[in-house]
């Protein structure tokens, strides 16, 4: 319930262990997830994955609307790649509109990845990622 900067010295640490999300920045570690204490490019949660689909279950700051900015493999995510609740800015920027606390599908697609979600403002909480691999029968957070 305190915010707490993290931090991490390399790379390989902020990518970490595959389906293990590691935040960087400032957030505050809550019983329900973790909370932005601030938004903009230097806070995210990054993620190293192997499945089929990520989707996240976050919420915006109560009363308002928030942004959630997605980088897959330090890139905005391509339209073939792109969840049903994902979109495109006009420069390229991938993004997911939290009006209401939900379900959000972000990516799609095979492969090791490294996903990062960066929430444009302070407030912002992401519950909980999943992680579905239909084909093998396979679902977890």
């Amino acid at each position: 319930g305190v915010p707490a900067t993290f931090v991490t010295q390399t790379r390989f640490e902020e990518e970490g262990q595959r389906g293990v999300p590691v935040p960087v920045g400032r957030w505050t570690p809550e019983a329900q997830g973790l909370t932005a204490a601030r938004g903009g490019a230097a806070n995210f949660l990054a993620t190293r994955y192997d499945a089929e689909r990520v989707s996240v279950v976050a919420s915006p700051p109560p009363g308002q609307r928030a942004r959630l900015w997605l980088l897959r493999d330090e890139q905005w995510v391509p339209a073939a790649a792109r969840g049903d609740d994902v979109r495109a800015h006009p420069s390229g920027a991938t993004y997911v509109e939290l009006d209401a606390p939900g379900l959000f599908v972000l990516v799609g697609g095979k492969g090791s990845r490294v996903l990062k979600l960066s929430p444009d403002q302070a407030g912002v909480t992401v519950h909980a990622l999943m992680f579905d691999d239909p084909s093998a029968g396979i679902s977890g957070r």
